[in-house]
């Protein structure tokens, strides 16, 4: 399968061909750059019978949240437990980051715009974690994970970190709710 999107032949990780282009300033020389085969083989999923995905699987992106306007995500309710409101927006200090995510992960497959998600034909479930400052609480990630157990999400993709680190047993709080994430589906 191979998706009608504007940028999909940009989105090497679902079939390299070399086509990333050459970067002002970098070392990459020649028509293209990248190594051919280094990718998920994205179209010969898509082939099967599962297609794209659909719509009834939920991708959480707990992250900066999500612009909820975008024309190339199918959104479905989410919460901002970053400032503990209602609106999911990708408005703090520091955006961008979860709306990026969401496209990797569910951007509209086929529909003649934008980028072709993995699981294009999904739908994605913005849990905003960032304050308005832009700072990741684990209070806000913990509450994101309940949130993931109570409805019926099938992956929660986090995409940060902690600062030094973490290891199972390093946050008790953090360990449970991840627990109840993964036992509730």
């Amino acid at each position: 399968a191979v998706p009608n999107d504007t940028y999909y032949a940009n989105n090497w990780g679902h079939n390299n061909t070399a086509q990333l282009p050459v970067y002002s300033g970098s070392s990459h020389s020649g028509a293209g750059v990248g190594t051919i085969g280094f990718d998920t083989d994205a179209p010969l999923a898509w082939d099967q019978s599962q297609g794209y995905g659909s719509a009834s699987t939920i991708i959480a992106i707990l992250d900066t949240g999500v612009d909820l306007t975008h024309p190339d995500l199918r959104l479905v309710a989410g919460y901002d437990y970053g400032d503990n409101d209602a609106d999911p927006s990708d408005n703090s200090a520091s955006p961008n980051h979860g709306t990026s995510c969401s496209g990797v992960a569910a951007g509209i497959a086929n529909n003649g715009l934008g980028v072709t998600g993995s699981g294009g034909g999904c739908s994605v479930m913005p849990l905003k974690i960032a304050s308005a400052d832009g700072s990741l609480g684990f209070t806000a990630i913990e509450n994101s994970l309940i949130h993931t157990g109570d409805h019926n999400v099938d992956v929660a993709s986090m995409s940060f970190g902690a600062e030094g680190g973490m290891a199972e047993g390093s946050s008790p709080s953090t360990d449970s709710a991840l627990e109840y994430a993964y036992s509730h589906g």
